[in-house]
């Protein structure tokens, strides 16, 4: 069974490195990418249970709805749904602060900072 990934970020250049990381590492998984948080949203909410990704990476800092935005609805409305989804946040941020109330929701998974480092995204996405 294949497996999916959701990406949203809005930097096309980090699309690139993880469709690069993913085809490398794991070549039966499928990512699907998403350029801002409403966008993954609004495809999560027509999806069925079989659907589901298996995980979820998330940048913090996008415009439209953040990262947070994000991650105060899917908690809200599709976390019961969704509940075999992590959520791995890949931000550019170093604050403590974003670390901490990330880490709160739990469905977040980890935290991981840019620029990712191979071995730590295998194994923070295959958990």
């Amino acid at each position: 069974m294949t497996k999916r990934v959701y990406m949203a970020d809005d930097n096309q250049v980090q699309h690139y490195l993880i469709k690069r990381l993913i085809e490398d590492l794991l070549p039966s998984w499928e990512l699907v990418s998403f350029k801002e948080g409403k966008s993954l949203l609004n495809d999560l909410e027509a999806k069925t249970a079989e659907e589901q990704p298996s995980k979820i990476l998330l940048d913090l800092q996008m415009p439209h709805m953040d990262g947070f935005e994000f991650l105060d609805h899917f908690q809200t409305h599709l976390a019961q749904e969704f509940q075999h989804t992590r959520i791995i946040i890949l931000s550019s941020s170093l604050r403590y602060d974003d670390r901490t109330r990330a880490m709160a929701y739990p469905v977040v998974q980890s935290y991981l900072v840019k620029p990712i480092d191979r071995e730590t995204f295998y194994q923070e996405i295959t958990k």
